[in-house]
Formats: structure tokens, sequence, C-alpha cells
């Protein structure tokens, strides 16, 4: 994967759910 959902998650990191939902995508995408 590129660091482009890294980059997602820092971006949003303010926001707890926010960050949680991206992460929660970016392991989806990861397989």
């Amino acid at each position: 994967m590129t660091d482009g959902p890294l980059v997602g998650i820092v971006l949003v990191s303010h926001s707890g759910a926010v960050a949680e939902a991206v992460a929660a995508l970016a392991v989806a995408l990861a397989g």
C-alpha cells in the first residue's frame, strides 16, 4: 500500500471517531 491511507489517518487524528473509521477502512483495503 502507499502512504496515502496513513496520511489520511494523520490528517484526521484530531478526531478519534474519524481516525478509527479511516483506520478500519485502511485495514479493510489492506485485506
